[in-house]
């Protein structure tokens, strides 16, 4: 364009708006997550991008397909499926801008994806407020990693079996008994692409110092053929509640072996110091009426009630029931 002309009056514009634009950006973010809702409480598409994971939907739908299509005794796991979610209620962090979707009707299914969701926020929260904890109290808790031997073609149920027979007898040694004060351990089950189950025993652990190579010894003691272990210094608990086995990383032709493996067993747990701490969590909970669902699971702030949800069953799009009973029919 000539001087003078269109392009150059708006030349000056450009090379200002973008930094502008930048600022707003930064201003906006120093807003909670909970007054930007407030802001754009009416506009789905908004809410369904910050507030519920549509991959979540979807893979609770594979599941249910998988189940309907095995029939018999996971017919009716099915079933409980397909009301969960259809509900869910929304709770925000007002400090840390955390967002949960809880189910209003649970199957409590351990192959839902949802209600899995909501046991790793409650477990996390527990964890979170007992490693706070442990930091007042001056404790270097440390991250410890248990493996063992993979076997091809051994069923999940015996894999399971083994690595929380060997755990068991690590804990009633001498070896643990004289250093270790207490731990808070998970579970992690994967499917290796070598054709086999892996298990793994993550577990948090408080007391004395013990090298990996003596941790090596010990566990090679224990199992018989399996001497890797891992051990650091943890710095969050989400060193730990990440290795929460996710059902996503379970194939389709392997859930059922994975469904019949987990059955009946305890995924988390604690002992020691931990576990007399955690009921003085859940005490404390109780005692001042609190929900551990209001609790933020990544700073122990407080979660605002955000209202409930519906779900479309069949594109998984997010819809507000006060919005529905507000509009004019």
């Amino acid at each position: 364009p000539p001087p003078g002309g269109v392009g150059a009056a708006s030349a000056p514009s450009r090379t200002l708006r973008a930094p502008l634009h930048l600022i707003q950006e930064k201003q906006n973010d120093r807003k909670t997550r909970y007054e930007r809702g407030n802001e754009a409480q009416n506009d789905v598409a908004f809410m369904q991008q910050r507030r519920f994971k549509r991959q979540k939907f979807v893979l609770q739908r594979r599941l249910v397909s998988l189940l309907l299509a095995k029939g018999g005794k996971w017919r009716k796991v099915a079933d409980k499926m397909l009301q969960c979610g259809r509900k869910v209620r929304i709770k925000s962090c007002r400090d840390c801008r955390s967002i949960s979707e809880i189910p209003e009707l649970q199957c409590r299914s351990r192959l839902c994806a949802l209600c899995l969701s909501v046991a790793r926020k409650k477990f996390r929260t527990k964890a979170t407020h007992l490693f706070r904890v442990l930091r007042a109290r001056r404790e270097r808790p440390r991250m410890l990693i248990l493996t063992q031997d993979h076997r091809v073609g051994e069923p999940l149920a015996a894999n399971m079996t083994r690595i929380f027979s060997s755990f068991s007898k690590l804990k009633r040694g001498k070896f643990w008994k004289n250093s270790q004060r207490g731990s808070l351990h998970a579970a992690e089950v994967t499917w290796g692409k070598d054709g086999a189950w892996h298990s793994h025993m993550n577990i948090l652990i408080t007391g004395d110092y013990r090298t990996q190579d003596a941790w090596s010894k010990e566990w090679k003691r224990v199992t018989g053929d399996s001497k890797i272990v891992y051990i650091s210094e943890a710095f969050n608990v989400e060193e730990l509640v990440k290795y929460i086995t996710k059902i996503y990383t379970i194939p389709n032709d392997k859930l059922f072996d994975y469904a019949d493996g987990i059955r009946g067993r305890r995924m988390v747990g604690a002992t020691g110091t931990f576990k007399k701490l955690l009921k003085e969590i859940d005490k404390e909970y109780a005692q001042n009426k609190i929900d551990i669902l209001d609790v933020c699971y990544n700073c122990g702030g407080h979660m605002e009630d955000d209202g409930v949800w519906g779900i479309d069953p069949l594109t998984g799009d997010l819809f507000s029931y006060a919005a529905a009973r507000a509009s004019p029919q």
